[in-house]
């Protein structure tokens, strides 16, 4: 009855410019980012696998990937792959386009080179995340009171592609702030070069060219600030549309999980009712889409959709198991019940004849409905204990909902004042 699962996975946290750009090492920060998002361990294991690494196996290291609930086996295939290597610390490989700044001399000949801008004036480096790959397919059987739940996981899907969606619209709009400030980060590297140029090649006073460059330098370093007031304006923003997400995310699932809970109770307990299974099939489209770190943290919630998917799937499973259960022990009564029955209303044609028969033949027939009307009360009973565990599971999804919106918002907030100064967030 137990379908196929068809398995995406977390190509992990690979950091990238936005121009030209290099994949970095999965390093034991992601292991625990992956374990944090509860990831399985299978999936942990694959990327492993299948990816560059650059783990630190000192004892320490594994103490604390211990301490941190990192799995055994995760730590095993770890070791495996770095195999007889050195430690290696966990430093993010950046490219620049420009080199180290360099402090000039005093006095500087008119054919020497000018110092290079310095290190805040260069173009701002994006980390680029992958977002999700490949495609997850589900194809879940109910049986009677389980059916509901199946509602639960068509909830998740559809939260799932508009969540997806959303992403790759703040993603689009941050895009095109961050090219925007790199092209006045330019123009101001150009034009600084140009003016340390000017004043290099000549040690008389700045003449009216230089103070005409200089205040056209002053201008875009203004411009510039302007732009970084902007982008810490456009991350507030995105910061309350998160928590009005979270919010409606919150109340969607209280009204999703409670409607379930009372189609589960409503459905008929007559095991006899029970009908074929009905199917539902759960996909997700492949996103193969880069996303910058600034909203990167989101795609946590995509794989709590997905994991909250899979762990319904498991329960429809588990509770599917209770009714063929009942129902497989309801159809054995009413096989030897039927036969009774009709051999009862044979006997019924001769009462006086047949009084001891029919009588000992009513004590069997009653005997067996009583069976039956028990298997109808626990499948009354079990619908019953079914809708509390979905009031349970409801509490405990928007528990860790909002333990991870917080966290996705101070992800979101160091993302910012990572890159930009700025007086606010």
């Amino acid at each position: 009855m137990k379908k196929a699962l068809l398995l995406l996975m977390f190509t992990s946290l690979a950091a990238a410019n936005l121009y030209p750009q290099e994949k970095v090492a999965l390093t034991n920060s992601t292991i625990l980012k992956m374990v944090k998002a509860k990831l399985s361990e299978e999936l942990i294991i694959d990327e492993i696998k299948n990816s560059t690494t650059r783990f630190n196996i000192s004892p320490d290291s594994i103490l604390f990937l211990v301490n941190n609930k990192v799995s055994d086996a995760v730590i095993r295939e770890m070791k495996n792959v770095t195999g007889n290597q050195q430690p290696v610390s966990e430093t993010t490989i950046i490219i620049s386009s420009n080199p180290v700044a360099v402090k000039p001399p005093e006095t500087v000949p008119a054919e020497t080179k000018p110092p290079e801008v310095p290190e805040k004036k260069k173009t701002e480096e994006v980390k680029v995340f992958p977002l999700l790959e490949g495609e997850v397919t589900l194809s879940a059987d109910a049986l009677g009171y389980v059916v509901p739940l199946q509602s639960l996981m068509k909830f998740y899907e559809d939260e799932f592609k508009t969540l997806k969606d959303l992403i790759k619209g703040w993603d689009s709009k941050i895009r095109i702030s961050v090219d925007e400030g790199n092209r006045i980060r330019e123009k101001i590297s150009n034009l600084e070069k140009e003016v340390y140029s000017k004043i290099n090649s000549d040690s008389k006073g700045f003449t009216e060219e230089i103070n005409s460059l200089k205040n056209k330098l002053s201008e875009l370093r203004e411009s510039y600030g302007t732009f970084q007031n902007s982008m810490v304006s456009d991350g507030l923003k995105m910061i309350r549309e998160i928590e009005d997400f979270g919010s409606k995310l919150d109340r969607s699932i209280t009204e999703k999980y409670t409607q379930a809970g009372q189609n589960v109770k409503k459905t008929d307990p007559d095991p006899s009712s029970v009908g074929g299974a009905k199917s539902i099939i759960i996909t997700r489209s492949s996103i193969n889409v880069d996303v910058v770190d600034y909203i990167a943290p989101m795609s946590v919630i995509l794989f709590f959709y997905q994991n909250e998917t899979s762990s319904l799937d498991k329960t429809i499973d588990l509770w599917n198991e209770k009714v063929a259960a009942l129902t497989l022990k309801d159809k054995e009564v009413i096989g030897k019940l039927d036969p009774l029955k009709k051999e009862l209303a044979d006997l019924q044609t001769d009462q006086k004849k047949n009084k001891k028969p029919i009588a000992e033949l009513k004590d069997r027939i009653s005997d067996l409905e009583k069976q039956r009307k028990a298997l109808e009360q626990q499948m009354s009973d079990d619908s019953a204990d079914l809708s509390k565990y979905l009031a349970e599971s409801c509490k405990a999804v928007q528990s860790s909902l909002k333990e991870r919106i917080a966290d996705i918002i101070e992800e979101i907030k160091y993302s910012y004042q990572d890159s930009f100064t700025y007086k606010s967030l």
